[in-house]
């Protein structure tokens, strides 16, 4: 029997949580299904655990290749698939027992082109619960761009819409537009292919349960600094323009002005993480000429919430945003994860 959805879950290193991860596909109530785990040249125990998983259920497939980063490990699994639904693993996280199940029956009920789900976020005993912000079926493209791409994922200020494993895909739909992951990117190349996708949906809808469970363990790539993340937001600015463009829409004033917003926050949580190499100084020099930089443009937004409101007060005062910076250098020595 053919699969009829593929897991697919690049690992690089993974050898501490890759098993959890697998096992959490394997014991899930849907079976028909294969299991892709995309060993991104890996140096440690990573392949020697899904060989030996890989003895025990036929489902799982150990595709190795060059380090090549997630997305071209992501690539080369949409190459590898085998079935007409495609979802997404990170290999330090785990599914729900009935992620698979809820989710690929609703994709065929509603006859939707995608379908996205809440997860749960945790780090340490602490978890919060993320839910998908557009709770009804949304049955045309101009109903999913007004609701869906519009007003939750285009202001750049909504976190639930930054990652591509809260979602089930159809390979088709894939295939027919040539969308891929950009492998110039190391960061947000998540949003570009989820939002590449969305642009050619006419169905979509939602399941209202927390299906996913994304660990904020110590191995988080947010939690590490970024050298190139100026040149990573370059990279994604045009091509986030590029396929607006394609798909006949532009970013609005407002839109501009929302991601000035999140761009100085970006450069303020990456100038506080671990691994930055610049002196004390530098740093705070860094985060007041950024947002110097940005205040003209962060100042026009208009935020439609008192959370949004006190980012855009803090991004366009560039002594705020040293405060920031301070109260999270704080919580990184005291060891809160942000």
């Amino acid at each position: 029997m053919s699969p009829k959805l593929s897991v697919i879950i690049p690992a690089y290193n993974a050898e501490k949580t890759i098993q959890k991860s697998i096992e959490s596909v394997v014991n899930n109530s849907f079976k028909n299904l294969e299991i892709l785990v995309i060993d991104d040249g890996s140096h440690d125990n990573t392949c020697q655990i899904v060989k030996h998983l890989a003895e025990t259920d036929d489902r799982v497939k150990l595709i190795s290749k060059a380090n090549g980063g997630v997305s071209s490990a992501r690539n080369r699994g949409i190459q590898e698939s085998n079935a007409p639904y495609i979802m997404f693993l990170d290999s330090d996280d785990t599914y729900d027992a009935t992620c698979c199940e809820k989710t690929v029956n609703r994709i065929e009920s509603a006859n939707a082109d995608i379908v996205m789900f809440g997860y749960n976020e945790s780090f340490d005993k602490h978890s919060i619960h993320m839910y998908c912000p557009v709770q009804v079926l949304l049955e045309s493209q101009s109903e999913i761009y007004s609701q869906l791409i519009e007003k939750h994922y285009m202001s750049g200020l909504n976190g639930y819409m930054g990652s591509v494993w809260l979602a089930c895909f159809k390979k088709s739909i894939i295939q027919s537009n040539d969308i891929r992951f950009n492998e110039q990117l190391h960061h947000s190349e998540d949003k570009l292919f989820l939002l590449n996708y969305l642009f050619c949906c006419e169905r979509f809808a939602p399941v209202n349960e927390t299906l996913y469970n994304y660990d904020l363990g110590d191995s988080s790539v947010t939690k590490k600094y970024s050298s190139d993340l100026e040149e990573n937001h370059r990279v994604y600015s045009e091509e986030w323009n590029r396929l607006l463009k394609r798909y006949g829409h532009k970013t609005t004033s407002n839109q501009m002005s929302q991601g000035a917003i999140t761009y100085v926050f970006s450069i303020i949580l990456n100038e506080v993480r671990e691994g930055n190499p610049k002196p004390f100084v530098q740093q705070i020099k860094k985060i007041v000429a950024t947002s110097k930089k940005n205040k003209s443009s962060a100042k026009k937004a208009v935020p439609d919430n008192r959370s949004l409101k006190i980012k855009r007060f803090i991004a366009i005062h560039p002594p705020l945003c040293v405060m920031f910076f301070m109260t999270r250098r704080i919580q990184r020595t005291l060891g809160v994860y942000f």
